[in-house]
């Protein structure tokens, strides 16, 4: 059953329409879902609380709904559950928080909290500066084709920041940021 809800959610996201147009019984309904531990259902609606998009904006609910799916391991609540608490978005901001849900989300492949831990190190946020730490968390976002990461890798690469200069992959990296779309990207050193 929340199968079908799911679809008929993910083609309102698609058509890029407010969760308004959704019935309040539909909402429910994946509102039980996610009581029941269904951890898609409590993904999609501390997402949705979250970023406020499709549904009411609500801290406190994306809080709970992301939290349980982050405690059960799912990388997509937990990189937002560390952004949360990065930002101070419904929480007070605990960058030793918003650090470690990050990291689990890393750890788990995410390439987005891949990226924002190769920034951590960059810049040294949290931690201490180290560029070559930094590359190594840049280069796996990069590799699951995350185009920010591709432009700091291409960049670094570069200005032998944390490895090597290698203008060859340089290039290669700031291509495919470019082709992805990310504009900085496209211009000539």
């Amino acid at each position: 059953m929340f199968r079908i809800f799911s679809l008929i959610l993910l083609f309102i996201f698609s058509i890029n329409l407010s969760f308004a147009a959704v019935p309040k019984e539909t909402l429910k309904l994946i509102e039980q879902e996610a009581q029941k531990g269904d951890v898609k259902a409590q993904v999609m609606l501390g997402i949705g609380y979250y970023l406020g998009t499709e549904i009411k904006q609500d801290y406190p609910k994306a809080k709970k709904w992301l939290t349980m799916a982050s405690n059960k391991g799912n990388s997509d609540a937990q990189l937002f559950l560390g952004d949360m608490y990065l930002n101070g978005n419904g929480v007070e901001v605990s960058l030793e928080t918003a650090m470690g849900w990050f990291e689990k989300s890393a750890n788990k492949g995410n390439a987005e909290a891949l990226n924002y831990m190769g920034q951590f190190y960059y810049q040294g946020i949290g931690v201490k500066q180290n560029y070559i730490t930094a590359f190594e968390w840049f280069k796996k976002s990069a590799d699951k084709k995350f185009p920010p990461a591709q432009y700091q890798v291409g960049k670094m690469l570069q200005d032998g920041e944390g490895t090597e200069i290698n203008e060859k992959s340089a290039s290669e990296y700031l291509a495919l940021a470019c082709k992805a779309g990310l504009k900085e990207a496209c211009t000539k050193p």
